[in-house]
């Protein structure tokens, strides 16, 4: 059996558990983002309620990176520090992802919320189109990762208008954080054809802009990527897992 399929039952229960945790953990701080809130609250309420679920933090382990948190802001993408001297003000566009482990299997979600109660419509677009692959999922359909990324594109940048960022996107998940099959966001950069195996699970994660550009930056900060024009980002992100010829999302 390859390693990175999870066919065993006491795993893939594991592993819908850490999904389980990493997205109630995102959705529970999302809930609570408010203007002048310090990003370094929301690394501790996270810290918190990742040791409630019995889960550590993978993140921290990743590159010496430190945080169990990404929070990344209006034209970053993903990967930005949680710091404290950053701090949410009205109309921000918001992203957070988090990592759970889960006795030895791991989780992964993302979600973005505009702080506002009356966004501008391109905001409203963004955020929807981002997201509109996990609202009617066709769970039957692919038979490939490939097959997948080349809808996902069509749905976000063809009948959404938005842009799906280049070197950018999910992974293969399981014992570990990141693990085969690549899963990135444009079909062009996937050079393998990866067909859908028993018990692969992997992130979806579509990061996108409302600009022209698909490139993308490094910051000073040397985590977050910031869109190339400037514009506005956002990224969602849910588990997959196929089993019996269909795809199920976990979280």
């Amino acid at each position: 059996m390859a390693n990175h399929l999870i066919n065993n039952r006491t795993d893939r229960r594991h592993l819908k558990q850490a999904a389980d945790i990493a997205h109630q953990v995102c959705h529970t701080l999302i809930d609570t983002l408010e203007p002048g809130m310090a990003l370094s609250a929301l690394e501790q309420q996270a810290n918190r309620l990742l040791a409630q679920q019995q889960s550590s933090a993978p993140f921290k382990r990743f590159d010496e990176y430190g945080y169990a948190i990404c929070v990344s802001i209006n034209d970053g993408i993903v990967n930005g520090p949680p710091l404290a001297e950053i701090t949410l003000t009205e109309g921000d566009v918001v992203s957070i992802a988090v990592g759970s482990e889960y006795r030895g299997l791991h989780g992964k979600a993302a979600q973005t919320r505009v702080l506002s109660d009356h966004p501008p419509s391109d905001v409203v677009q963004l955020l929807e189109g981002t997201a509109a692959i996990f609202d009617s999922f066709p769970t039957d359909r692919f038979s490939s990762l490939n097959a997948l990324i080349a809808y996902q594109q069509t749905l976000i940048e063809d009948t959404h208008g938005l842009t799906l960022l280049a070197k950018t996107g999910g992974c293969g998940i399981g014992k570990q954080l990141h693990q085969f099959p690549p899963v990135p966001n444009r079909l062009e950069e996937l050079d393998i054809t990866v067909p859908f195996e028993e018990g692969m699970a992997f992130t979806l994660m579509p990061m996108t802009s409302l600009g022209p550009s698909k490139e993308w930056f490094l910051a000073d900060d040397g985590w977050t990527y910031l869109t190339q024009d400037g514009a506005l980002a956002a990224h969602v992100g849910h588990m997959m897992l196929y089993t019996d010829g269909c795809l199920t999302r976990l979280n």
